[in-house]
């Protein structure tokens, strides 16, 4: 069997095109700003615990 040429007018397809574009774009700034708020929790967490230990080695001591 053969295929079946769905043709949509070539303005349609750009339409649809410029749509899914978007689409996409909008999805990779949110997942930009997700990734940045993951960074700065993980930041914060890394100093917290860098200054946790500095406080037990120095109570140590």
């Amino acid at each position: 069997m053969g295929k079946i040429n769905h043709s949509k007018s070539k303005s349609k397809k750009k339409k649809k095109k410029k749509k899914k574009k978007k689409k996409k774009k909008k999805k990779k700034k949110k997942k930009k700003k997700k990734r940045d708020e993951i960074d700065a929790a993980t930041e914060a967490f890394m100093y917290s615990s860098i200054s946790e230990i500095s406080e037990y080695t120095i109570s140590a001591w």
